[in-house]
């Protein structure tokens, strides 16, 4: 049986009919990543920038702090419930509208988050705000996958993943000296990032070509009918620094900058998955970022972080794990969404619905309940409890490795079974 790849070629003409995004200029597809990668270090400011602000609102609203963290846990499941429909949506009408109505949907919710006068208007905007901020993580990799070939997307993917993961980390950062100032508000945590999204909206309208084949032939078709006439986040680190060591918010903020080192030393892999991959990488072949230590970076830096976490131990010895936990979560990342994405290449952006449902919802409810956690059993059980779980996940990768294959068999959408 053919492969949808090798369809959607049969429809152009031939390999080289400039109409195939993937036969694009360098510079150009390179542009339309780093935007993709823009909309996701945006979106993913927004989902952590207000977790060190959640004293100062908190006292505003005359609420908990819990109950104010579901501000952060309420977008986050906003998220994975609005990734169901972004992924689709995207198939049908094209990426760019996706990208640009929801842009501005999510917008309108910041801002009327921004203004909201009591804890039940802002929890039912950040919902609202999350629900349409799910298109980077289920329509990117879509658009990846319209603009590079499965080899290139070796070195592709990991521009937007590092973007993606970034956007997440460095929000706490800018929060936590918005919070900490007497200068301005803690609503300035969303005015930010409605200035940030606003400049990113506007790159893309501008800037963003459409890059989803089917439209584009859909266009072609419309095209040559018309010339012819003949009838497609709690701030975690807020317990393990804040009250641990006794950091200010905003260099608490900074501590989290650690992650973002692992997240760039995990990139460090794509030039040897690359030497290693031939011509066209197998699916399976994405899982060694996850095989290659991602995998077990991850539990055995939250039992490291949960018990080197005291006063008395070097404020280094966690922030050091923070490094191997980015390396570590990048890795799974880029292995779980390539693998998918090569499994099911146009009907990729619905494939990743599902796992960004999943993912968010379970982080959305996490942002509520860590609060209660790190509170009631402290930062060394609830990292270990962190870690034992992740740890029993370890063999996943090297599951999917061996059987991935027989599992993709039985899908009628995997494309890529060969």
């Amino acid at each position: 049986m053919a492969t949808l790849a090798a369809q959607r070629r049969a429809q152009l003409d031939g390999e080289n009919d400039p109409l195939n995004p993937h036969n694009r200029s360098y510079p150009s597809r390179i542009f339309a990543t780093a935007l993709i990668a823009g909309i996701g270090f945006v979106v993913g400011v927004a989902s952590s920038i207000d977790s060190s602000a959640l004293r100062p609102a908190a006292a505003e609203f005359g609420v908990s702090e819990v109950t104010e963290s579901l501000a952060t846990g309420l977008y986050l499941i906003g998220f994975g419930v609005g990734a169901l429909f972004a992924g689709p949506v995207s198939e049908t009408l094209g990426r760019n509208p996706v990208y640009i109505v929801t842009l501005t949907l999510y917008m309108i919710f910041i801002m009327a988050s921004g203004l909201a006068p009591d804890i039940g208007a802002q929890l039912v905007f950040r919902f609202l705000a999350g629900f349409f901020r799910s298109t980077p993580l289920t329509c990117a990799g879509g658009s990846i996958s319209d603009l590079w070939s499965p080899m290139e997307r070796v070195s592709a993917f990991p521009v937007f993943a590092n973007a993606a993961f970034t956007g997440p980390v460095l929000g706490p950062v800018m929060g936590g000296f918005i919070a900490q100032s007497s200068a301005v508000s803690w609503r300035w945590t969303e005015w930010t990032t409605l200035i940030m999204s606003g400049l990113i909206r506007g790159a893309v309208v501008v800037f963003q070509p459409e890059t989803y084949p089917p439209v584009l032939l859909a266009w072609k078709a419309w095209h040559l009918r018309a010339v012819t006439g003949d009838d497609r986040y709690p701030y975690g680190y807020d317990y393990i620094f804040g009250e641990i060591h006794g950091t200010r918010l905003g260099i608490t903020g900074l501590c989290s900058l650690g992650i973002t080192v692992g997240l760039f030393g995990a990139t460090a892999l794509v030039p040897l998955i690359y030497k290693g991959g031939g011509t066209r990488l197998p699916p399976e072949f994405r899982l060694w970022f996850s095989m290659l230590g991602g995998a077990l970076a991850i539990p055995i830096s939250l039992f490291w972080m949960g018990w080197t976490s005291y006063s008395w131990i070097s404020i280094w010895s966690p922030l050091d794990a923070s490094v191997l936990f980015g390396y570590g979560i990048l890795c799974v990342f880029i292995s779980s969404y390539q693998y998918i994405i090569d499994s099911y290449e146009s009907y990729s952006a619905s494939a990743l619905a599902s796992v960004t449902l999943i993912r968010y919802v379970a982080a959305g409810a996490m942002a509520v309940v860590g609060i209660l956690f790190y509170e009631n059993m402290g930062v060394h059980w609830t990292l270990t409890i962190l870690g034992g779980i992740s740890a029993l996940l370890v063999p996943v990768p090297y599951l999917f490795y061996m059987y991935g294959k027989q599992i993709k068999g039985k899908s009628k959408y995997a494309v890529a079974k060969d």
